[in-house]
């Protein structure tokens, strides 16, 4: 098992099977409703400032999680994850938009094409 409501470890296969499900879809619905604007904003502004805030606001969200011993509440677990998808889709479009001025014009394929199979 993994989440259920009593804590993290579920007991029964149904309900880490909710759990994960309900995990998936706030990780992905982010991704469909954010990434469009995401992308904007990382062409009006500095793609290195959007990765560095981006890295740094996940970076204390994880942090205080850890030290408030969050993982014991489900739902602000589901809360954790839906926040860091959402942040997560202004960090991709920055990293993705950066990749033409650090790679080789005949390495510029390889390079994205990489980029979206680790996305």
């Amino acid at each position: 098992g993994i989440l259920s409501e009593e804590g993290v470890l579920a007991s029964s296969t149904r309900e880490s099977s909710m759990g994960i499900g309900i995990i998936i879809n706030l990780a992905t619905l982010p991704g469909l409703i954010i990434a469009p604007i995401a992308g904007v904003f990382a062409d009006w502004f500095s793609k290195k400032g959007i990765m560095i805030t981006s890295n740094a606001i996940r970076f204390f969200l994880l942090l205080g999680f850890i030290l408030v011993l969050g993982w014991q509440n489900l739902w602000l677990s589901y809360i954790l994850v839906f926040v860091l998808s959402v942040i997560l889709q202004f960090f991709i479009p920055a990293e993705g938009g950066l990749i033409p001025s650090i790679v080789e014009k005949p390495y510029l394929l390889l390079a994205n094409s990489l980029f979206s199979l680790t996305v």
